[in-house]
């Protein structure tokens, strides 16, 4: 709506110019219209309703789409790390319709593109920590390490609308996942070449270094027969472990690495096996 009235054909031409499509909220309910079936659209979705004049509203929640209205930012950098760091813990987050989500058995993407919304519950999420690099008004950099499932443009939004001037997400690099860090990655022209010198096996990792955000364990000696055979084994038939972890990776005493195992209660059983023959 805007200001309390479907929009005209003018308005829409405006809003839609230069891109694939359009929702728009108003406040009553999760409801919006779009002006014809794009293949995509401007997810608004996590807007609490209309953004009056002068507010920043942002499609994708990136800047890969247009701008259709700004804000001047007055906000000061003490607002800006108060209001980033107020997010670090335990919260919920809605995610945005354009994601691989599904509900009740279909991508939300996919019903996105066809320009319906539903609704999507607050799903928890947890920021580990943020680093706040560099504050270059409007512009501001941080590093985040936070728990799967979190989704980044949300964050950038749900910061934006804490501050009242609207935000999104400019740019994204991953830089570690699962052990692995963007300082060891390597390209696909690097790999090429190091088959063509003939070394790959020097960059191949074994199947238990792919592994390493399970900490390791160590069955004794007398528990060999028994991994060999996919059996479970107790806690205290390891010479090395980490009781607090539920999913380590388990190896026999001469370091011959079995599998993923899994701790319920005392006892640790076998949850993925990688044990060759």
């Amino acid at each position: 709506y805007y200001g309390g009235h479907l929009p005209t054909e003018a308005q829409w031409e405006k809003a839609a110019r230069g891109t694939t499509g359009i929702i728009l909220y108003w406040s009553d309910n999760e409801k919006a219209y779009n002006k014809a079936n794009y293949d995509n659209f401007f997810d608004g979705s996590t807007f609490s309703g209309w953004q009056p004049a002068g507010k920043t509203i942002y499609g994708l929640l990136d800047m890969s789409g247009n701008v259709l209205e700004t804000n001047e930012v007055i906000v000061t950098e003490e607002d800006v790390k108060s209001a980033i760091m107020s997010f670090v813990g335990d919260i919920m987050q809605i995610p945005p319709m354009y994601s691989a989500l599904k509900v009740n058995g279909q991508k939300l993407v996919d019903l996105a593109r066809k320009g319906q919304v539903v609704e999507r519950k607050p799903r928890p999420v947890t920021i580990y920590d943020i680093s706040i690099e560099d504050i270059t008004l409007p512009l501001v950099t941080f590093t985040i390490s936070c728990s799967k499932g979190t989704y980044i443009r949300t964050l950038c939004d749900d910061i934006g609308r804490k501050l009242g001037c609207g935000g999104c997400m400019e740019s994204l690099e991953r830089i570690k996942a699962a052990g692995f860090s963007v300082e060891n990655a390597l390209t696909l022209s690097d790999i090429e070449r190091i088959r063509d010198e003939g070394d790959l096996d020097s960059i191949i990792l074994a199947i238990d270094e792919a592994l390493v955000e399970y900490p390791k364990v160590v069955a004794d000696g007398e528990c060999t027969k028994i991994l060999q055979n996919g059996g479970k084994v107790s806690a205290d038939d390891l010479i090395q472990t980490d009781l607090d972890a539920e999913m380590v990776r388990m190896y026999m005493a001469d370091d011959t690495f079995v599998g993923i195992y899994e701790r319920v209660g005392d006892v640790y059983k076998p949850n993925k096996m990688f044990l060759e023959a």
